[in-house]
């Protein structure tokens, strides 16, 4: 009986541990919180988005595994950042002269990486980004720089991912769109 017990425990984990290590493509989606966009904005303001993929390529991954989104991450957040504008009454056009507030996302640094370990692994989020804000002939502009980890139990799936990326995010615009100096700025 003991030897069945044994066996079945080491079978389990063994599992966890292939599981843990596995090569399955890990994927993330971005769906950050902009809910704090809409207190530093004025509603139905007529807005310009752009969002600029401008990391530099040479990234050191001997020791971690970097987690690809499901699609480009300046698309993605263009998108998210977009929808959320229009569903809260704002007008997007695609011209940066005509608009009343330019938002301007120049993505500096966005990865997740994973280190597995034998029970737990440890996801990573680091971010940097560059906020331009264009009204009328004015421009502002400021870094803003963050980062997640986080263990989590073997297999790592995408919605760990996608939760240590979006999390980190929210929390990023969060700090953004409640900065004093660019509140102070839009309201000129």
């Amino acid at each position: 009986m003991r030897n069945n017990q044994f066996l079945l425990l080491t079978a389990i984990i063994c599992s966890t541990f292939i599981l843990g290590c596995s090569s399955s493509k890990l994927i993330y989606q971005i769906d950050p919180d902009f809910s704090q966009l809409s207190s530093a904005l004025e509603s139905k303001e007529i807005v310009y988005v752009e969002v600029i993929d401008n990391r530099v390529e040479g990234t050191d991954t001997t020791t971690l595994t970097l987690v690809n989104a499901d699609i480009p991450d300046h698309e993605a957040l263009k998108s998210k950042l977009t929808q959320f504008l229009k569903d809260n009454h704002f007008k997007i056009i695609n011209r940066v002269l005509l608009a009343d507030i330019g938002l301007e996302i120049k993505i500096i640094e966005l990865n997740l990486s994973v280190a597995s370990g034998f029970l737990k692994s440890k996801l990573t989020a680091q971010s940097e980004l560059e906020m331009i804000i264009h009204k009328k002939s004015e421009r502002w502009s400021k870094t803003y720089k963050t980062s997640r980890s986080q263990e989590v139990a073997n297999p790592v799936d995408e919605f760990d991912a996608t939760g240590v990326m979006n999390q980190m995010l929210s929390k990023q615009f969060h700090n953004i769109f409640t900065d004093k100096e660019l509140i102070d700025f839009i309201s000129l």
